[in-house]
């Protein structure tokens, strides 16, 4: 009940934790709905791996989008793709920064930040 609560709260749903003795690896969506449950909401889907070693890298954060910049653009190609589908996926090319679509590392005590920066682009409104 916790997780539902937070997940409506956040848009973050961790859908899987695997833990071994090196590190935990968190498969995270990050609902990305611009304001309200619509046909425009979407999922940003991506992993997040903390490390357990006692090593300096072990403060560091890796951050693993499930989709890339290529396979984003590739959607657009897809003949049979579905109005709202194609308007979503330009969303996502409009108001996600490139970063995001690339593994990149941070420090652990920056993760609200970057959770924070992520919601924002991903809820960002649409200008009309």
């Amino acid at each position: 009940v916790i997780f539902d609560m937070l997940e409506v709260i956040t848009g973050l749903r961790i859908h899987n934790l695997d833990e071994d003795e090196e590190e935990i690896t968190f498969d995270c969506s990050q609902i990305a709905n611009d304001g309200a449950a619509s046909p425009e909401s979407f999922n940003w889907d991506y992993k997040l791996i903390v490390s357990k070693l006692g090593t300096s890298a072990a403060n560091d954060i890796l951050y693993i989008p499930d989709t890339n910049k290529e396979q984003l653009a590739n959607l657009l190609r897809v003949k049979g793709l579905g109005e709202g589908d194609r308007r979503r996926v330009e969303r996502l090319q409009a108001s996600l920064p490139s970063y995001f679509l690339d593994t990149l590392t941070f420090p652990y005590d920056t993760l609200p930040q970057f959770y924070q920066n992520l919601s924002k682009a991903l809820n960002k409104k649409e200008k009309e």
